[in-house]
């Protein structure tokens, strides 16, 4: 006699808060030396960041490269020297966490533990966040900084 259905695989169910919350499975290597990056906002005179006075949020502005007719113009219409990027809530975020001290999927978890179902799917979101930022030249991506990895600290050779 045989149990019904005894071909199939049977999954044991995951218990609420059990299933993991970024799921790598599937990941190339590449990919998964992003994740492993640290983001750092990049540090130059045209870039300025804030947070707004009224919901705390962060708004960015960078300085316009004007051409030669383009300042021309503007100084006949007028206009903006600035542009600005208000960010919101999670985006506003994920910018103060990109630090240099954090890696990106290290990013993906604080944002899973502070916005929960807000802002589900975590990981793609915050890695076309993040693709949107390197585009504007507002982040770097650093390898992480960790211990050497030619061999111990101490001089010491393994036999």
């Amino acid at each position: 006699m045989t149990k019904k259905g005894g071909n199939r695989k049977v999954r044991p169910r995951a218990r609420s808060g059990s299933r993991p919350v970024i799921d790598m499975t599937g990941v190339p290597e590449g990919k998964r030396r992003v994740l492993m990056a640290q983001p750092t906002r990049t540090r130059h005179k045209d870039l300025r960041w804030k947070h707004d006075g009224k919901d705390g949020l962060v708004v960015i502005r960078i300085r316009k490269n004007f051409s030669r007719f383009e300042r021309a113009l503007r100084k006949v219409a007028g206009g903006p020297v600035w542009l600005r990027f208000p960010l919101d809530r999670p985006g506003s975020r994920i910018w103060e966490l990109c630090d240099g001290k954090r890696t990106v999927l290290e990013i993906a978890h604080v944002m899973n533990e502070e916005f929960k179902e807000e802002m589900e799917p975590v990981l793609p979101r915050v890695i076309k966040f993040m693709e949107l930022l390197l585009k504007r030249n507002l982040i770097i991506l650093r390898r992480p900084e960790g211990p050497n990895k030619e061999g111990p600290a101490d001089g010491a050779r393994k036999i």
